[in-house]
């Protein structure tokens, strides 16, 4: 992006990153299925570990 700092950039991606282990659900055309896929991102966020949500 022009005119944004490689730090900023850094910072944005790390904000927005999934976290290892969410589940993400895929249709066919290989697009996120809603709103589970919204559901478990939020499992993620609130920092439960992969067998939670996979329970």
């Amino acid at each position: 992006m022009a005119g944004v700092r490689p730090a900023e950039l850094s910072e944005l991606f790390e904000r927005r990153r999934i976290p290892t282990g969410t589940p993400i659900l895929l249709d066919e055309a290989m697009r996120p299925v809603e709103p589970l896929s919204s559901w478990f991102r939020m499992l993620g966020q609130q920092g439960l570990d992969a067998k939670t949500m996979r329970a």
